[in-house]
């Protein structure tokens, strides 16, 4: 059986924060820096939003209703009544 490995959360957050600092680095002080990479951390860790979006984007694939994929190999010469006219 295979294992679906998940990304380490705290990975997520310190891929984000780095992300939301990127455009300052060598334009902002090392103090405003810091402060920035505080900031972004708190937020990803703290609000209920950003915790559901880190959740989400963990998951591999998201749940998909219904029993067979639309346009199923072999249905390439048919029209929506499935009659097979074009």
């Amino acid at each position: 059986m295979t294992v679906e490995r998940r990304p380490d959360p705290e990975d997520l957050i310190r891929a984000e924060v780095e992300r939301a600092v990127a455009p300052y680095l060598g334009k902002a002080p090392p103090v405003v820096l810091r402060k920035l990479r505080q900031l972004s951390e708190r937020y990803w860790r703290e609000n209920a939003v950003a915790v559901q979006a880190l959740r989400l984007k963990s998951q591999k694939h998201p749940v998909v209703s219904g029993t067979e994929s639309i346009g199923s190999a072999g249905d390439e010469g048919r029209d929506l009544t499935g009659t097979g006219k074009v």
